[in-house]
Parts: C-alpha cells; structure tokens; sequence
C-alpha cells in the first residue's frame, strides 16, 4: 500500500498511511487471514509487528462483525484529563496523528471518527450536527463519564466539537475549553464555495492544494473528481484499486458534512472557545465575529505557524502541540489533573 519495505516495527502513519488507506489496509488483512479488524485496531497497532501480536491473540476477531463505533484511542496513555478531537469534514481522523503524538502521552487524546459505513447508512437527520454531536458524547462517556471534558476538532470538527459542549453544558458538566482548530463558524456562507469544497478535499487526499487550478475550478464535478483521481494515483496518495466510484463517495460524504455546518444554527453558549488560526490563511472578521457571538465574547484568537493543512502536520505541529499543552494545564487547573 505504501510502496516501501518497512520494518515490522515501523509506523504506518510515519510512513505516509492516513484513514484512506487504512480501509484498504483492513480489505488486505481479511484476504489473508479471514479475520476482519476494526479502524480503530489499526490507529492503536500502527506497526506490522502490533497487528500481528493482535491478529494471533486472544482478543475475539470474527470474519465479520458490526461496524466500530466513533471513538478512536491515537494515544491512550496518562493520567490526566483526556481530549477529545472531532474528525473534519469526510469523517476521517487520520490528520490528529502527527499531533496526538506531538501531544505526548501524559494525557490521553482520542479522536471520533465518521466511519464511511455509518455515514452512508445514516439518514439526514442523523448526520445534522444534533446528532452527531449526541451519538459523539455516548461514545466519550464510555470512557470518561464525569467532566470536566476537553474537546476541540480541526476545520468543520470544531463546529461538532462546540455542539457537544453545549449539550454537556446543558446537562451540567464542566467544559473548561473548546478548541477550534481553524474551524469554519456554523452557518458559514462561504463553506460551500468552489474552491474551499474542492481545496478541502484534495487536501484530505493528501494532494497540495497549489496544484488545484481555476480552470479545474470551472469544470463539472465528475471533471474534478477524474483530475484528484488521477492525482492521488501519481502521489500514491490512494491505492491503485480505488476507483472513480469510491472517490465519488467520499466526496458525496465530504459534502454531507459541509451542508450539515452551513445549515447548524447554535443558540449562544457560555464556555470559553480558542480559536487557533493558521498564520498563512486570509483573515475572516465574519468568522470570527460569529464565534465571538457564539461564545458570549468568551473566545480567545491565537495564531500559529502553517496553512489549514500543514498546521497539522511536520513541522508545524510541534508549536501546535506545545501550545496546547500549556492551554491545557492552565485551563484544567482545578479538575481531577
């Protein structure tokens, strides 16, 4: 999948894996073993060697089963108040792993992830950010029952993310931060445009966005899709067994996401937001005037080194990581640290 010769204890993710591939990845393994392993066993057993240990041991693995839920465990281990970090629009979770390990593994960081069989079978209702944000929250509390609950999530996460708090909040737990991660605000009238819609998902496809013309801009979708396709081929960015019809899914379900953002409209909560912007983005007074309404002017604005996508990654995610570090044992003072 790779196209290297890793050693069995090499990471699939150092080595350029994300959750596109990881799908097949999981297709592979049943070939071979008959035995079927969930997305989240591959974000916890990254290497040959962890998966092989898992395949091979007691752990019950049928050669099917029901859909893994949402909740995936990038770095489990620590003692102090986990975060918890919404996937962005397409549901994959695979951009937080540069920073679940740049975070450490002092605090647990899990992600939620939108698996594309649950998001397919979902009706419209339940991918409204409602509901995901409800269906979201069952998930953490399985791991963490009482608060106080650190949550955030990247682009259109962040959106999820805030509708969660509120709906803690409602029930009165404490949320001490909401991370926005360059989050596009609810009801954003340029969430849909052409270029953010079609930037935004060769960049989840792991295809730099200067590649992206206007004259491809212009074109139809099926034009679009063909052009990424073909893209990711060239960059190795998607195997070569996945077709016009799988990448036409994904950005079916991409834009299901975006609708769901545009179309949410949050009364204001009272929990404090911090907005991390991304140094080589343009400036949105609009945006920031939203959450500033959204949070009751409890929103605090950051700026740190990247673009929307490279904020995320190698080496940028390192300042990322130290800030949030330092934001979060400043804002979780008094909880159960």
């Amino acid at each position: 999948l790779l196209h290297v010769e890793p050693d069995m204890r090499d990471n699939f993710f150092d080595l350029g894996g994300h959750s596109l591939l990881v799908v097949s990845l999981l297709t592979r393994v049943e070939e071979v073993t008959g035995k079927r392993l969930q997305v989240a066993d591959v974000f916890n057993a990254p290497t040959i060697e962890s998966l092989a240990v898992l395949l091979r041991g007691d752990v019950d693995l049928p050669a099917s089963g029901p859909i893994d839920g949402p909740l995936v465990a990038m770095q489990p281990d620590g003692s102090l108040t986990p975060v918890f970090f919404v996937h962005p629009s397409g549901g994959s979770v695979g951009g937080y792993f540069p920073l679940a390990r740049a975070l450490g593994s002092e605090r647990p960081f899990y992600a939620l992830e939108g698996t594309q069989a649950s998001q397919t079978q979902a009706s419209e209702a339940e991918r409204q950010i409602e509901s995901l944000a409800a269906n979201y929250l069952e998930a953490i509390r399985a791991v963490q029952p009482n608060g106080p609950y650190i949550l955030g999530g990247w682009s259109s996460g962040g959106v999820i993310a805030f509708e969660m708090a509120r709906q803690l909040q409602e029930r009165g737990a404490d949320v001490p931060l909401v991370v926005l991660l360059d989050s596009v605000s609810p009801g954003a009238a340029n969430a849909g445009d052409s270029l953010s819609l079609l930037a935004g998902f060769a960049g989840n496809l792991g295809i730099p966005i200067d590649l992206v013309s206007d004259e491809l801009l212009q074109s139809e979708t099926e034009t679009q899709l063909n052009w990424l396709l073909d893209q990711a081929h060239l960059s190795q960015a998607l195997p070569p067994d996945v077709v016009l019809d799988d990448l036409r899914h994904l950005f079916e379900l991409y834009l299901a996401d975006i609708e769901a953002v545009k179309n949410y409209d949050p009364p204001t909560a009272s929990f404090p937001l911090l907005l991390l912007r991304a140094a080589d983005e343009q400036d949105s007074p609009e945006m920031i005037a939203r959450w500033t309404r959204l949070s009751s002017n409890r929103l605090e604005i950051q700026t740190v080194p990247g673009d929307h996508l490279t904020m995320m990654r190698p080496p940028h995610v390192t300042t990322l990581a130290e800030f949030l570090r330092e934001c979060f044992v400043t804002r979780v003072r008094n909880s159960s640290d």
